[in-house]
């Protein structure tokens, strides 16, 4: 693999990676799988509030062999409206969050 490393040197920070496979890469002699040559990624990070760095962009295109199939990757994914949750949150509180239940959820209650 090679590619190139955008680094934000004020905050310290990896904005960017990009990579792109250079030849195709076996596991297990080549009978477990194979990456094919060609096959690229690119993962972005960006400031999401109060210092805070996250994942907001990755993309990825590669065909993986596993033993008799072939599998291809071909997505982009963007992430986006963080928000900060407050610390008293429990496990539980934020399952009903994801579920969309936030009505029933108040602080303190489980």
């Amino acid at each position: 693999m090679s590619g190139e490393l955008w680094i934000d040197a004020t905050q310290e920070r990896v904005v960017r990676l990009e990579g792109h496979l250079q030849q195709d890469t076996n596991y297990g002699l080549g009978i477990l799988g194979k990456l094919d040559k060609g096959g690229w990624i690119v993962l972005e990070q960006g400031e999401v509030g109060s210092r805070q760095w996250r994942i907001v962009r990755f993309q990825i295109k590669m065909s993986l062999r596993i033993l008799f199939k072939t599998k291809d990757f071909d997505s982009v994914q963007e992430m986006s409206q963080y928000t900060p949750l407050p610390a008293s949150l429990d496990y539980r509180q934020a399952i009903q969050m994801l579920r969309g239940q936030t009505e029933r959820v108040a602080p303190g209650t489980h």
